[in-house]
């Protein structure tokens, strides 16, 4: 049986589907739901708080597993906002993922000086255009890879962040058929959530509920059946 192998940030592990602040739940997040339709197995690997850079490292590390055999998974990624990256403190091997947004308590913090670099971090360099830019070309780089081993994939923005001189400035460099609506913000998997289906609530302000899960998945499998993207030779 064909595998899925899927990877993003709290949108892709199925965050806050039982209750706020609450464990993760990958089996009723889009993958999950996606990999049944496509009569697939699925290997979800994703995280709160997840950079681009983290999600990247995961699955280039697990496409390598499957690098010289023939059959290859469907990788599905949902890129995350541009300006993330991976926190960590001196002489810790901890690594740190969180949103540009510092947790609504101390409570929630990994450690207790956690709001200092945090704000250092997110206060100067990732916001800036040379971040956007190089973030994109990361991104841009991997796709390239997972074509010249002829892997097939789906790349699609969980949030789109990216400023829109920078998509400007490679909207030619996204592949047409495999990277999912890449200039278009509102095609986003937040963006097109926020606006069509969220009800304002408090409770679904930071992440979606179950439907929207299932919403998505029909929504990305029925771009795969007509692109025929589980097909290598697209």
């Amino acid at each position: 049986m064909r595998k899925v192998l899927n990877f993003g940030c709290s949108h892709t592990a199925g965050a806050e589907i039982d209750e706020p602040w609450n464990g993760n739940r990958f089996d009723l997040a889009y993958g999950s739901i996606l990999s049944k339709m496509l009569g697939c197995n699925i290997e979800q690997t994703a995280g709160n708080g997840w950079s681009n850079q983290w999600i990247q490292k995961n699955a280039f590390n697990v496409c390598l597993e499957y690098l010289d055999k023939k059959s290859k998974p469907l990788i599905v990624i949902g890129w995350t906002s541009i300006e993330r990256v991976p926190l960590q403190f001196a002489g810790q091997q901890t690594v740190y993922h969180s949103t540009v947004h510092l947790p609504p308590e101390p409570k929630y913090y990994p450690v207790p000086n956690y709001a200092k670099i945090h704000n250092a971090v997110y206060g100067s360099y990732v916001n800036k255009p040379d971040a956007h830019e190089m973030g994109v070309l990361n991104i841009l780089t991997f796709q390239s890879w997972l074509k010249e081993h002829n892997f097939p994939f789906l790349f699609f923005w969980a949030v789109n962040s990216v400023s829109p001189p920078v998509l400007e400035k490679y909207k030619n460099c996204f592949d047409p058929v495999r990277f999912y609506e890449p200039l278009d913000h509102t095609n986003s998997y937040w963006m097109y959530y926020q606006e069509k289906f969220w009800d304002k609530s408090e409770r679904w302000k930071k992440h979606a509920p179950a439907e929207f899960h299932k919403h998505w998945a029909e929504k990305l499998y029925f771009y795969i059946c007509k692109h025929k993207l589980l097909d290598t030779n697209v």
